[in-house]
């Protein structure tokens, strides 16, 4: 089974593959934004297949902090699908077995190679806690990235 990823062109995460994703649009609900996103990205339609969970990421950047709050969704593939690669201003979307995600884990965003861990292990799911520290020419480090409880 393969899964698209990106590799991403700008701001932090430069040089470094993750999951693809977007923003809402102002009338969207979550699994519009979702398919919406995803059909976008690998310029083919998509159908939610649910939601697994929610990551709070604080990220520690040189220039302060930033908040995402990350909505973990299933999507499959309407039809067959080319698995060429493609290039977008945002990134380059390119195919991966698993086999090949784990032999290039160094090349991921921490937090992103974790939630590709979790979702294909079957444990993502409710609300996770992430925090990644970026600095300038080191590597992104997971501090943190756990299931917390919600009072």
């Amino acid at each position: 089974r393969s899964s698209d990823l990106i590799q991403f062109k700008r701001n932090h995460l430069a040089g470094y593959w993750g999951l693809p994703g977007g923003k809402f649009d102002d009338t969207e609900f979550l699994p519009q934004a979702a398919t919406r996103e995803m059909a976008e990205e690998i310029e083919h339609p998509v159908s939610f297949d649910g939601f697994y969970g929610l990551v709070d990421e604080i990220v520690d950047r040189d220039d302060g902090l930033l908040r995402v709050m990350l909505s973990v969704c299933k999507v499959s593939v309407d039809g067959d699908v080319s698995l060429s690669v493609i290039d977008k201003d945002e990134g380059r979307i390119e195919w991966f077995t698993r086999a090949e995600v784990e032999a290039h884990a160094a090349e991921f965003v921490p937090s992103d190679l974790e939630m590709y861990r979790s979702i294909q292990n079957g444990t993502l799911q409710g609300y996770i806690e992430s925090y990644l520290t970026v600095r300038e020419g080191q590597l992104p480090i997971l501090e943190r990235f756990e299931p917390a409880t919600l009072l």
